[in-house]
């Protein structure tokens, strides 16, 4: 496991700063929790005709996504352009990333993984409805 880590941190290194393509193959990393986007077979808890995706501190074949264009006139091996809609294909269960809009409710705060050398693991969800302009939700 190991080996693998540091072979993906050198890829990742020397990648740096390239175009992206369609077509490319990408890991989505969550940099304040410093883990991977991951999908699930199993159900998600709020759409249950979609499938789960959960934040993962170690690499898996799940994590990583192909990027596709949304539109045919967009071919593999093209680099993405500013604007483009683009779909991401989960390489390993085959299922494309479903996001929603969809409010979830607040329940509990949401736990992620400990970062090292920090003691706050946990972010609080807080509800800003974008349809609403900014100047009303201020307490001024």
């Amino acid at each position: 496991m190991q080996d693998e880590e540091e072979t993906n941190r050198k890829l990742v290194e020397r990648r740096h700063g390239e175009y992206v393509q369609y077509g490319s193959e990408i890991q989505l990393f969550h940099v304040d929790s410093e883990s991977y986007l991951c999908a699930k077979k199993t159900c998600a808890e709020y759409e249950k005709t979609c499938n789960r995706v959960e934040l993962q501190e170690k690499l898996s074949p799940a994590i990583y996504f192909k990027i596709l264009p949304r539109y045919k006139y967009r071919q593999e091996g093209e680099k993405i352009k500013y604007g483009d809609q683009i779909i991401f294909l989960n390489i390993k269960i085959n299922l494309y990333l479903h996001i929603c809009e969809i409010q979830i409710p607040i329940e509990k705060p949401l736990e992620l993984p400990l970062i090292p050398g920090t003691t706050k693991n946990e972010i609080t969800p807080v509800i800003i409805d974008r349809r609403i302009p900014r100047k009303f939700l201020s307490p001024n």
